[in-house]
């Protein structure tokens, strides 16, 4: 794979790494708006899902507004190269989720102990998350 920085256009690479557009590429080659954890990939699902700049900032409060405009504009600017990295994005995550079900798959037809991760509705959870907030 080539990383981000090597797919973009010369020209939005030099914004980027000037920060003039607010996205952070990970050790991990994941797109990241400035400042956040929010993915580049959550903010575009969002708008193709009809969410305006100020949808997705309200659905995600750690962004700015014109962070979030520069990233829209970014992605329709670079369309083409962006693509490739969201198509590259979804394979990887197909990739975890299925790894996942076989290892699960074969610990029941192994008869194995296996776990099932907590969900929000568990009471234990909100505990889960006050110790890691006090950590």
């Amino acid at each position: 794979y080539t990383t981000f920085m090597e797919a973009v256009p010369t020209p939005w690479r030099t914004a980027t790494k000037l920060g003039v557009v607010p996205l952070v590429e990970g050790d991990d080659g994941v797109l990241r708006l400035r400042g956040s954890r929010v993915t580049f990939d959550s903010v575009i699902a969002a708008f193709f899902d009809g969410a305006t700049p100020e949808e997705i900032v309200q659905r995600y409060p750690t962004l700015g507004l014109a962070d979030t405009y520069l990233v829209v504009g970014f992605y329709l600017q670079n369309r083409a190269e962006l693509d490739d990295y969201l198509a590259r994005r979804r394979h990887d995550a197909t990739t975890v989720r299925e790894r996942a079900e076989r290892n699960l798959l074969r610990k029941i037809m192994n008869g194995e102990d296996y776990v099932t991760p907590p969900t929000i509705e568990d009471p234990a959870v909100p505990a889960l998350i006050e110790a890691a907030i006090r950590s």
